[in-house]
């Protein structure tokens, strides 16, 4: 029985699902409702109301879903929700995603990953704000990071 995966990291990308999921079949942009995307080194949909996520449905028959459950990391790495996704019809339809199973601090991602992430966007038209936004989102983490650690080693110097 096949299943419709939402993708909105680097499974956007043709090229990627091409060498992992041959048979999976291509049915267009689509929509996460109440979803922001973030990058933890990885990309991740999490749950935040008011922000939707674009990306790109597929139809997944079960040999393909294995191959991704292992590219993946699932269940230890990513995990997976059901999630209710609007097509650009505005038609809504349940599909799975990957989302990452425990939080971890934002962090940008390499830039291979990152450069084939937003080619996947442009390969569907998408647009690559939220991809930028993530990305200020985890340059602004590490900035707070890179901040308490610069007043640590002041109050050390300074005992």
């Amino acid at each position: 029985m096949s299943r419709l995966l939402f993708t909105y990291g680097i499974l956007t990308n043709r090229s990627v699902m091409a060498k992992r999921c041959p048979a999976a079949q291509l049915l267009g942009r689509a929509r996460l409702p109440g979803f922001r995307l973030t990058f933890r080194w990885v990309a991740n949909a999490e749950r935040c109301e008011g922000s939707t996520v674009l990306g790109v449905l597929w139809r997944l028959n079960p040999s393909d879903e294995i191959v991704l459950d292992r590219y993946e990391g699932y269940p230890t790495h990513y995990t997976k929700l059901a999630v209710d996704i609007l097509l650009e019809t505005l038609e809504q339809v349940e599909a799975q995603i990957y989302v990452l199973a425990e939080q971890q601090a934002q962090e940008c991602p390499r830039a291979k990953y990152r450069d084939a992430i937003v080619e996947g966007y442009l390969m569907h038209g998408l647009s690559t704000k939220q991809i930028n936004i993530a990305l200020r989102g985890a340059e602004s983490e590490y900035d707070r990071e890179i901040e308490a650690i610069r007043k640590e080693e002041l109050d050390y110097r300074h005992r």
